[in-house]
């Protein structure tokens, strides 16, 4: 059975792992290009400062793509329960709605009503048990 819960966790999951997908692709091709800067040999105007520099800008560009696709990933699923309760709520006071005019009508609220009362009195000597098993 599809819940909420089961729909949000399987969004979730998706993301997650097309997170570490690109991370992996993100990452080779930082590493290959890298090592084509440190492979290639340094002229009088660049530096093996300046190379290093680079990698680091492209390593911090890598990381700063995926705390962004994160904080999108976080921000979608927020969203998404988000409207799931929206809907709940909305069904609940329909469904609400539908009972308050069903126990209104003439021989239901009789029946509500003396179920009520047994209800009330089977919860008085629960507690009424409990509260003489504490005591002794």
């Amino acid at each position: 059975m599809l819940s909420i819960t089961n729909i949000v966790r399987a969004i979730f999951r998706v993301f997650f792992v097309i997170s570490i997908i690109s991370f992996i692709i993100m990452g080779i091709s930082n590493h290959n290009q890298c090592n084509d800067i440190m492979n290639t040999e340094s002229n009088s105007n660049i530096s093996i400062a300046t190379d290093i520099e680079r990698c680091y800008l492209r390593m911090m560009s890598m990381l700063e793509n995926l705390v962004k696709d994160y904080f999108f990933t976080f921000r979608y699923c927020w969203s998404q329960i988000i409207n799931s309760f929206v809907i709940m709520v909305d069904g609940y006071y329909i469904v609400l709605q539908i009972l308050i005019v069903s126990f209104m009508k003439w021989p239901d609220n009789l029946i509500c009503s003396i179920a009520a009362i047994v209800l009330l009195y089977l919860v008085k000597c629960i507690i009424n048990d409990i509260f003489d098993k504490k005591i002794k």
